[in-house]
């Protein structure tokens, strides 16, 4: 399903804690856009915002990885906002210095091919 982001306003929202990455950049991304919203159900943990939706308390701002089997089974189901950018970068940090054994290399291969990368060089930025 599609919408546009301006038919989010005021809708309520389960989130995570305040602190969270990921609630930072929903309210960052909500508030830039001018989109009020109204928290329905704080969480800290995935879990709780998953069964939270599938009892419609609200519209979970979860990574659709987490809730897959949830949309697989139709209890969920993903909503598009158009104008809502909610994807969230990752960076590999490590210190330079530091000799990258071999298992460090594959673990640094393995998260940038996830991302749609094959460079392991000094910067290690990772999408979702």
């Amino acid at each position: 399903q599609t919408v546009e982001a301006s038919d989010l306003r005021d809708l309520k929202f389960i989130v995570r804690e305040e602190g969270s990455g990921t609630r930072e950049l929903f309210e960052n991304t909500m508030a830039a856009l001018d989109i009020p919203w109204q928290p329905a159900w704080v969480c800290s943990g995935s879990d709780g915002m998953i069964s939270a939706a599938v009892h419609n308390l609200g519209i979970a701002v979860i990574s659709q990885r987490l809730a897959a089997a949830e949309v697989a089974s139709g209890a969920l189901w993903p909503v598009h906002a158009e104008g809502l950018d909610l994807r969230r970068r990752f960076s590999v940090i490590r210190h330079k210095n530091k000799y990258l054994t071999g298992a460090m290399k594959a673990f640094i291969k393995i998260c940038m091919t996830q991302a749609g990368s094959d460079d392991i060089g000094d910067r290690h930025d990772l999408l979702p």
